[in-house]
């Protein structure tokens, strides 16, 4: 029996604080000066993360919609990197 190698295609996609924001639909009164989590380890959606944190899922979902599985997220003060895989 012959077996089956499955093999992958792969895609980084690179998300900036604007666009984070753009995906919050409610009026914030206060937007901390960075989307994501700092040296210290302050995060920007520590005090109100169901917005921020919607906002991110709403990106996400939309990516791992047409197919893509999310394999890594990393971190920068104002970026998120996605590493992706899906099935070729």
């Amino acid at each position: 029996m012959e077996k089956l190698i499955k093999t992958w295609k792969h895609r980084i996609t690179v998300h900036n604080a604007e666009e984070i924001l753009d995906n919050v639909h409610v009026k914030l009164d206060h937007v901390p000066s960075a989307v994501y989590c700092d040296e210290e380890g302050g995060c920007y959606f520590d005090e109100d993360p169901d917005y921020f944190v919607k906002a991110i899922e709403k990106i996400l979902d939309k990516i791992g919609g047409e197919g893509w599985e999310l394999v890594n997220v990393s971190l920068r003060p104002n970026q998120m990197i996605c590493f992706w895989k899906k099935a070729s």
